[in-house]
């Protein structure tokens, strides 16, 4: 028994994050960990970290995606099962956000 405890330990050793230059925006890098994507049918969740270039202040947060119709919100603190859908947006064309959903949406294996 104590065995299969040990090994169960092991593998679940937490994946180390990919991060993943996706976007540049009024001097702040976004990028995204491509090991972090989590959910089923058209929703994701996926952890994203921006730094700014003007003071070198960086901050992590997680999106989640709806990826049809394509629209997501951030979430700070609130549980994902208290999530308002009227907090979904569409991105802007030729946005950050935009290509977030784009590249989080493309991943899915249909």
């Amino acid at each position: 028994m104590l065995d299969i405890l040990i090994a169960s330990a092991i593998a679940t050793k937490p994946v180390e994050p990919n991060w993943v230059m996706f976007g540049k925006s009024n001097l702040i890098t976004y990028y995204m960990d491509t090991n972090s994507i989590r959910g089923r049918g058209k929703y994701r969740t996926i952890t994203l970290y921006h730094q700014s270039e003007i003071d070198g202040d960086s901050k992590e947060s997680v999106a989640y995606i709806e990826c049809s119709p394509k629209k997501f919100t951030t979430l700070t603190s609130h549980d994902i099962r208290e999530l308002n859908r009227s907090e979904l947006t569409s991105p802007k064309p030729d946005t950050v956000g935009k290509t977030l959903v784009d590249k989080v949406c493309g991943m899915i294996k249909k």
